[in-house]
C-alpha cells in the first residue's frame, strides 16, 4: 500500500464514519493493517492504525485501544526523533 491507498483507506473510513457505520470498518481495517505489517508498509501500517485508534475511541473501547497500541509497540514503524523543540530553537 503506497501513500495514495493511505489516502483512499482514510477517506473509506471517514466515510462510514459520517454516515454512522464506523462499526462495519473495523474489521476491513484490521485484515488491512495486518496485510501492511506483513509487506513492511510504513505508510500504511501508521494510518490503518491511527483509522484503528480512531475508531475504537469512537465507540469508548478503551481497552481494545490500549491492546492494539502496546502490540504494535511504539516506533515501530518510523525512526526515533531525536530532535526536540530546544534543540531545534538552539540551533537557531
Amino acid at each position: 500500500m503506497d501513500a495514495l491507498a493511505a489516502r483512499v483507506v482514510f477517506y473509506y473510513s471517514l466515510a462510514h464514519e459520517r454516515f454512522g457505520t464506523l462499526a462495519e470498518v473495523r474489521a476491513p481495517l484490521l485484515a488491512l493493517h495486518r496485510t501492511a505489517a506483513l509487506r513492511f508498509d510504513e505508510i500504511g501500517q501508521e494510518t490503518i492504525l491511527n483509522l484503528l485508534l480512531r475508531n475504537y475511541l469512537h465507540y469508548n473501547l478503551y481497552d481494545q485501544a490500549e491492546k492494539l497500541r502496546s502490540k504494535v509497540g511504539p516506533g515501530r514503524c518510523c525512526p526515533p526523533r531525536h530532535h526536540t523543540i530546544h534543540d531545534a530553537a538552539s540551533i537557531l
